[in-house]
This record gives structure tokens, sequence and C-alpha cells, in this order.
């Protein structure tokens, strides 16, 4: 039955027959009729950011963690241009988050109206900058259109391969009345994707019948939508060995006999070791990035290629040659590949004791320095106590920087409980995405690990979890430094340090400021009553880690690797410095 109602109105019916129930952003000037349609809405909570791209963030994070969809938005110029790093972010993992932003009134395109972005002359296109970042990037300059492009976007955004849309919407447009026709999403996308190639999956199950040490490498894209129970039941009742990449970390507890870990230049020893004799390796979801392939190192598959299922066709044969490529839904596929290779009577030749002697020689999950007591707190001790300390349900979201990269290693998930980013490695992305990330898992506690500098970059969404009594602890490691990129100015410039020493506020006065609980640790004994103590207050809270911003990161694969690529010795004297030799003298 046709309505009656303002194009900002009927916007928010299709958000809520979508299912859509927040909406992450800042309101301005050319947004507000959305603003006050959603102040109607008893469906859709608005949740206010302190920043437009820690609302990106969010929004990501909550739509990978939950599978729900979520949008943000922003008003013209300056609110349009914050989203950009977090929608690009989204692109990069293909999540399907939908931007909506608000543009000057039509009458006065052009006449160098406050915060036009239209692109007329001297003002910027915020619709043409998100062509580069998203897969469509659209102007509604119709009233009566409205619903339609809001229809569209989902239908674009939540088609694989996903990815985020953007809609702008003149405020006088957002004013206007128009007739509204209710739709179910199903009537104007397909709301389920089930797509196998059944032919390819039989030829795939063959190929592992016929393995003596077949193995599984479980990438972003089998993370959303969650594959995990489809790559469950291909470990538990068939036997096959898993590893992850970054953002496939968690799929799997890391506690399973068959899971190998993460295959990263900064991840486990166990995954490379175990695929150098791997004879037929499957690949899900998985792009292979540099640092996931070991700067695309070929002896992690075997020389007759790989088994790539995706439903990205982009991605199939992009890095490594293809055995075989498995187009189609990876959920249903790999639930078809499971049921083909049971009926086969499949079981997997490699067993647990096979995995536990690799687990032994490679130290995995059982390095010395996880247990010191070294003062100042080496991150191994803190990743260690904190996989102890962490309760059932709960989350660890990282963000970007050393910590991240302490984490895949020393960090031991249960199923589900890990949450990264890898691809476009924004800066600052866990301090405001570990918003969203308790959204998606109401009432759960969610710990964010982050450097001091992301924080400083976006740890006042502190603030928002404050504002929305979420029980999310930030736990920053305060060395002063960018230590990344300090590392780096140590191995490759001689020890030229520059822009990336700093000096801290007082993290724990910062926090109590915003009304969040706050401490301060620095021994190793000080950490697990800690954790205990904000984890048990159920609210937001900050804990400041004295860290040991010297302990050098495993990386002797990556600085080897690195240096054959540059063309240099890896004893030359002009690559030469301490952290290199340490690094060196690493087993």
């Amino acid at each position: 039955m046709t309505e009656t109602m303002t194009a900002a109105d009927a916007l928010v019916r299709v958000l809520e027959a979508e299912g859509v129930e927040y909406v992450f952003g800042i309101p301005g000037s050319h947004i507000l009729p959305f603003f006050d349609a959603l102040a109607r809405s008893g469906k859709i909570k608005v949740i206010l950011t302190k920043h437009e791209e820690g609302a990106a963030f969010m929004a990501r994070m909550y739509i990978r963690a939950s599978g729900k969809p979520a949008v943000c938005v922003g008003t013209s110029g300056p609110g349009a241009t914050n989203f950009a790093t977090g929608i690009a972010d989204a692109y990069c993992e293909n999540i399907p988050l939908i931007l909506i932003t608000g543009q000057v009134a039509t009458p006065i395109f052009g006449l160098n109206a406050d915060q036009e972005a239209t692109g007329e002359d001297g003002t910027p296109d915020q619709v043409a900058m998100y062509k580069s970042m998203t897969k469509m990037s659209s102007l509604a300059i119709r009233a009566d259109s409205v619903p339609r492009r809001m229809r569209e976007a989902f239908r674009v955004a939540w088609s694989p391969p996903y990815g985020p849309v953007h809609l702008c919407i003149p405020s006088d447009v957002q004013s206007e009345t128009i007739a509204f026709q209710p739709m179910a999403p199903s009537q104007y996308r397909i709301t389920s994707w089930n797509r196998v190639d059944t032919e390819q999956v039989e030829k795939a199950a063959e190929m592992i019948a016929a393995s003596a040490r077949p193995a599984l490498i479980v990438g972003h894209r089998a993370v959303f939508p969650d594959a995990s129970p489809e790559i469950d039941s291909l470990v538990s009742e068939l036997g096959i060995p898993v590893a992850t990449t970054v953002t496939g970390k968690g799929v799997l507890d890391e506690s399973h006999p068959l899971c190998l870990g993460v295959l990263h230049l900064f991840g486990h020893r166990l995954p490379s070791k175990y695929l150098e004799k791997a004879d037929c390796v499957v690949a899900v979801g998985e792009n292979f990035m540099e640092n996931a392939c070991n700067y695309y190192d070929p002896g992690i598959v075997p020389s007759g290629g790989i088994v790539q299922i995706d439903d990205n066709p982009h991605q199939v044969g992009k890095i490594y040659p293809l055995a075989l490529g498995v187009g189609g839904d990876i959920k249903a596929t790999l639930k078809h590949l499971c049921s083909v290779l049971k009926s086969r009577g499949y079981n997997c030749p490699v067993g647990p004791g096979d995995i536990a002697s690799l687990k032994e020689q490679t130290e995995h999950f059982a390095e010395p320095t996880l247990i010191s007591d070294a003062v100042p707190l080496k991150p191994q001790r803190f990743f260690r106590e904190l996989s102890e300390a962490l309760p059932d349900g709960a989350a660890l979201q990282v963000d970007i920087g050393k910590n991240f990269f302490w984490s895949l290693r020393y960090f031991k998930a249960r199923k589900g409980a890990f949450f990264g980013t890898w691809a476009f490695q924004s800066m600052g992305v866990g301090a405001a995405a570990a918003v969203g990330l308790s959204l998606a898992r109401p009432g759960k506690p969610v710990v964010c690990v982050c450097g001091d500098g992301s924080m400083q970059m976006n740890g006042m969404e502190i603030a928002t979890a404050v504002h929305y009594k979420l029980p999310v602890t930030w736990v920053v490691f305060d060395d002063r430094r960018l230590n990344m990129i300090y590392l780096a100015q140590g191995l490759c410039y001689e020890e030229r340090y520059i822009a990336s020493e700093m000096t801290n506020p007082d993290f724990v006065q910062w926090a109590q400021s915003y009304g969040a609980t706050a401490i301060r640790v620095d021994s190793p004994a000080e950490i697990r009553p800690a954790l205990d103590q904000v984890l048990e207050c159920r609210g937001p809270a900050l804990i400041a880690l004295n860290i040991d911003s010297d302990e050098i990161l495993p990386l002797k694969p990556r600085v080897v690797l690195m240096t054959k690529k540059m063309g240099l010795d890896i004893t030359d004297s002009s690559v030469s410095s301490r952290a290199f030799r340490k690094i060196l003298d690493e087993r």
C-alpha cells in the first residue's frame, strides 16, 4: 500500500526493512532531515561518535562480527571526507558497509555554499571521491528515487564480492514529500547466496582424497560471511589441518589439535613448516597478500598449484597458479565439499599426533618469553595472560602496529574471539572499531589492544563507550614510540630515528577524566589482577602497560626475505644495527 511521507522518512523505512539496528555518525546541517526521521524510528539507534572515521570503523566491525547490516551517516564536505579511511578499509576487506552523506540543497549547487562538495568550481566532489573505494557511489537528485537508490545500495553492497556503497542526498531532496511503496528485501535483491559449482567441488574432493598431506589456508572472505561451522566440519569430521592468515585467526579454536596457527611473516613457524611438504593446499577466501604468503614465497604451495575456493573471481589465480579454481558461495561450497568427502569415507592421513610433534619442534605457544618475569613487561607474557583471562564469549580487538604482530603469534584465540584487520592497515582502526564489536556482542566483554600512537589517534572513542555504557577495555602499549616505524628505521636506516618518538599523556588520568575505570600495570604480577578487575567492572576501562619498547618481534624470516628482495647481504654493515643483529641471532 502506497504511503505519503518525506524522502528521509522513506529512507528510514528501507533501513528498517533491511533490519538495520544501528546507524553510526555525526549530524550536520545538510543531513539533519534524515537525522530527524531517525528520531521518529522506534527500531534504529543512532551511535554518536567523536569522528566520522571512527564511525566507519565501528560500523565495519559491527557488520563483520554480527553479520547484520549497519550504516554510516554524515554531513557533506568535511563530514563526508572524514569517513574516507574507514570506507577504504571496508572496501579492501569486502565488508558491505552503507555510507549515506548529505549535500547542500540543489538550488544552490555551484554557488559556494557552506560545506558544498558537489564538484562544482572550487569544491571537492565527494561522490567522485568515493567511486575509487566503493562498489558504487552515486547522487540521488530526485526525491522519488531515494527509496529505489537505497535499495540498490543494499543490492550492490550485499552481493558477492561484498563491499561498501555510498549514497549522497541533498538536504532539500531529503525533505521533499513522495509516495512510498513498502517492499521486503527479497522483492528487490537476492538475500541468500548458495551458488555451488558441484563439478569443480567433485574435482577438489578427488584431489584432497589423493593427497598424503593436505591443508586448508583460511582467509578473510571465509570470516565474513562466517564460514567457521563449515571449516570446523572439515577439520573435526575429516581431520584436515588448518592454517589461517591474519583476519582468519580465530575461525578455529587455536587449541584445536589440527590448528596450525597463523601463516604470516610475524605469525607462527608451524604453518610454513607444515606447508613445505603439503601436496594439496586448499585456499579458502584468501587474497595472499605479501606478508600472509611470506613475500609471495612459492614454497608454501605445491609445485602443481593450489586449489582456490572463493566468491571473488578477481582473486582466484591472482598470486599463485591454480591446480583448480572453485567459484561460488564459500559457505555452501565448503558444506558440499565436506559432504562429498564424507560420502567417500575420507579420513585425512595426517593425524593430531603428527601435528603435535611439529608443534613441539616449533615451540608452538610454548616459547620461553611467554612466562618471562622481566620488567618492563614482555608483550609475549601479556598476551599469554590475556588468553587465559578472557572469559567465554569475550573478544579481542587488535589495532595495527607492533602490538598487532605480537598478538598473531602469542595470543591463543578461542573460536570467534579474535578480530583484527590487515588489508589497509589503518592506524587507529581498533581503537574505534572496538565500540562496534561491543555492540555486535551485547553484554560480552571486549578488549582492544593498541599502541599509544593509535590510541592518541582514535582513542577519543572511549567517550562513546562511556556514553553508551559499553564493556570495552582498551589496553595501551605505553612505549612512547611509533614502534613499527622506529623498528624499521633501526633496521633499514642505520638507526636514524626521526618522527617516531613522542610524548604521551597520563593515559590513566585521561581515561578517568572520561569516566572510565583505569589502571597502570608495571610488572608481570600485576597483569592478571588488572585484567580481572576491568573485566569484572562491566563498563569502559583502560589499562596502560609499561611495555618493553625494545623487545624485537620474531622477524628473522622477514629480514632474510626483505634483504634478499632488496639484493642486500644480511651481514652488510650498511644495513646492520643492534636490532638487526638481535634478529639474526633468533632461532
